[in-house]
């Protein structure tokens, strides 16, 4: 896969998609290469649910892929008085 598609945003690499450039399972893979690579370092990927993600490339994508933000919210801010 051409590293230009991989890096493109979600909008354009649907479009690619649509083009026949490329496919969903192809994109799955590249962006899996890249948490692989950088991940070690950054920890920002902590459920890998890579099998997941490469059995969803393979069949309809109704939303395309994504990632999940995990992190607790903030309380409410305290009343002023």
């Amino acid at each position: 896969m051409s590293d230009a598609i991989s890096s493109r945003d979600a909008t354009a690499q649907a479009e690619a998609i649509e083009r026949g450039e490329t496919n969903a399972s192809a994109l799955v893979e590249a962006a899996i290469a890249r948490i692989e690579k950088h991940n070690p370092a950054l920890n920002a990927v902590i459920h890998q649910t890579f099998e997941r993600a490469r059995e969803v490339a393979a069949g309809p994508l109704p939303d395309g892929p994504f990632t999940v933000e995990d992190r607790p919210k903030a309380p409410p801010p305290s009343p002023p008085f």
